[in-house]
This record gives structure tokens, C-alpha cells and sequence, in this order.
């Protein structure tokens, strides 16, 4: 199983930690993904709606640290 963890982030002076995941078989395109990111970035996006105004992505990384997935928060809710 592995784990990624989910931040927000402008890659210049914001981050944020806003979620972490087990993936089974490691797949990242695996739609549980999907459609946990959508459900985070909708929540974010009701609790502080300025955030999609702001050019912030969603990230997630795997374990080590390496960047396994970027998505624009605009084009996931």
C-alpha cells in the first residue's frame, strides 16, 4: 500500500497539507483519486472560496517526496 499526501499549494508561498492517501496497488490514476481530489477541492472551495481565485494546484506526493500528480483547482470542481 502506499501512502501521498494532498496539498494546496502556489508553488512560490503557500502550501498547505489538506489530505493523505492509501492506495492499494500505487496507481495514482486510480479514480478513487479522482474523485477524492474533487471532494477536498469542493470542500475547500465552500469553506474559503477566495482559494480558487488564487492560481493554487492540487499536489500529491508519493511517499519520498516527488511530485506524483498536479491539477489546477479550477479545472477539478
Amino acid at each position: 500500500m502506499a501512502t501521498y499526501l494532498m496539498k494546496v499549494t502556489d508553488f512560490r508561498d503557500f502550501s498547505l497539507d489538506v489530505g493523505e492517501f492509501n492506495i492499494e496497488d500505487g496507481d495514482i490514476s486510480d479514480p478513487n483519486v479522482a474523485t477524492c481530489s474533487k471532494k477536498i477541492a469542493k470542500d475547500l472551495q465552500e469553506e474559503q472560496p477566495e482559494m480558487l481565485n488564487r492560481g493554487l494546484c492540487l499536489t500529491l506526493s508519493d511517499e519520498g517526496g516527488t511530485v506524483r500528480l498536479v491539477a489546477p483547482m479550477g479545472t477539478i470542481h
